[in-house]
């Protein structure tokens, strides 16, 4: 049970290691290298 417990609490540090270690992006938020940069979200704050 502590192992598990101590996996759980990593994993959720390690997560936000990993949010602060970039920049936020939302999941549906396209990468900008995809065509979805020069696609509808072109002029949105995803464009760039």
């Amino acid at each position: 049970m502590d192992g598990d417990a101590v996996t759980v609490i990593y994993r959720l540090i390690d997560g936000l290691w990993q949010a602060l270690d970039r920049p936020p992006v939302t999941p549906p938020a396209p990468p900008a290298a995809t065509p979805y940069g020069r696609g509808p979200y072109g002029a949105g704050p995803y464009g760039r």
